[in-house]
């Protein structure tokens, strides 16, 4: 079986990465793989099955992206006369290169040319099956850089191209599935959350810091609305209650460091910078080490697909604390704590009700426990089989 596998790009430290790599590691057996990117591999793992700036070599339009990227905005008219034209030629005669394949497998979670090989081998007689996974598109109205504003509302316009063309859409949550009911009507869905291999839980895990310690895990994005945590952490010092707050996650992207920017100016007028760390990205050793010594976790997102840390953090039996936002509420089930992701005093009082209520604590440590069950490597694998199968 041979399997064209699409992507921007893959990095291991990040969710889509992460699970092509688990995808690669179920099907490495079963299939053979031919990864074509968009941009880059970063991936040690796979770098020696990858095409890199595949489609860029062929049409250089990532170029052109990046002028409207720069300029916040589409040249819509220009596009259409000049760039469409050239765009449709080359991926009507690419698309032909891929009958050779059983499956072509596109990954999206943010706009890339890949997503046109698509609509053109739908066209095409005796094609491969074609498998849409969605990672979720953060909305628009959530970001403030005019460049990555112009990208998401791009993706939003284009992702009917390949509902249109999959024969199988996949989503993380029952939240995507019907966020992507917005834009088309797919053939067929199905939801593969992401899995979590299983952690030798320990009760020795170290979480008597002192202070204790709020851990973030995720982008430092706006939608991320740490704004919200920062209060909360504000709100307990006025009680005499000090925590330190670590948090996990890139900003090395210029809206990116934009964010932290704002996000530390508040840090300094709220008088908690000193308790408030920005670690960037860890690796994964570092990463288990901050799981194993925290307090809890705490997830205050304005929107979420399905939220990897939150199971992460249920492994390791680290209680979490999330906004009833997104794809949040579903995904922690009974195993976790929801607050209203606009009031900073509601989750200042989710995280109390942690500190006075040791049974409280220790129940969504059982609970959390139990919660990671249901998205087991066992599960994903067989899932996943079932699907290159056919058996849908």
């Amino acid at each position: 079986m041979r399997i064209a596998f699409i992507a921007n790009t893959i990095i291991e430290t990040d969710a889509i990465g992460k699970y092509s790599l688990y995808i690669f590691k179920v099907l490495k057996k079963e299939a053979d793989f031919e990864i074509f990117l968009e941009k880059d591999n970063r991936s040690q793992t796979l770098k020696d099955r990858s095409h890199n700036w595949f489609f860029f070599r062929g049409c250089p339009l990532l170029l052109w992206y990046f002028i409207e990227w720069k300029l916040g905005r589409r040249l819509a008219s220009i596009e259409r006369i000049f760039v469409e034209p050239f765009r449709r030629r080359y991926f009507k005669k690419l698309a032909k290169k891929f009958l050779a394949y059983d499956y072509v497998w596109l990954e999206f979670g943010l706009y890339f040319n890949g997503i046109y090989l698509l609509a053109e081998l739908s066209k095409l007689k005796n094609r491969p099956k074609i498998i849409f996974d969605y990672h979720g598109i953060t909305p628009p109205d959530y970001i403030d850089a005019r460049g990555k504003k112009m990208i998401a509302r791009r993706s939003q316009q284009e992702i009917k191209l390949a509902l249109d063309a999959a024969d199988l859409c996949l989503v993380r949550s029952d939240f995507m599935a019907a966020e992507l009911a917005t834009f088309s009507r797919p053939k067929k869905i199905i939801k593969l959350p992401l899995p979590i291999e299983k952690i030798e839980f320990s009760q020795e895990f170290n979480r008597k810091s002192n202070p204790p310690i709020l851990l973030f895990v995720g982008r430092v994005a706006r939608h991320k609305n740490l704004e919200i945590l920062l209060t909360a952490v504000s709100l307990l010092k006025q009680e005499k209650v000090n925590f330190k707050l670590e948090i996990i996650g890139s900003f090395s992207r210029s809206s990116l460091a934009e964010e932290r920017n704002r996000l530390e100016l508040i840090c300094r007028n709220l008088e908690i910078n000193q308790q408030v760390k920005f670690r960037g990205e860890v690796s994964q050793k570092e990463l288990k080490k901050f799981y194993q010594s925290s307090f809890a976790l705490v997830i205050p997102s304005l929107h979420e697909g399905f939220a990897w840390p939150a199971i992460e953090a249920m492994g390791y039996g680290l209680p979490v604390i999330a906004s009833s936002a997104g794809a949040l509420p579903e995904t922690i089930g009974q195993a976790g704590l929801l607050f209203n992701p606009r009031d900073p005093k509601e989750l200042k009082d989710k995280i109390m009700s942690l500190v006075n209520n040791k049974k409280l604590y220790q129940d969504l440590q059982i609970k959390g426990l139990k919660r990671i069950e249901e998205f087991s490597y066992v599960r994903f694998r067989d899932s996943l089989l079932n699907i290159i199968d056919n058996k849908w």
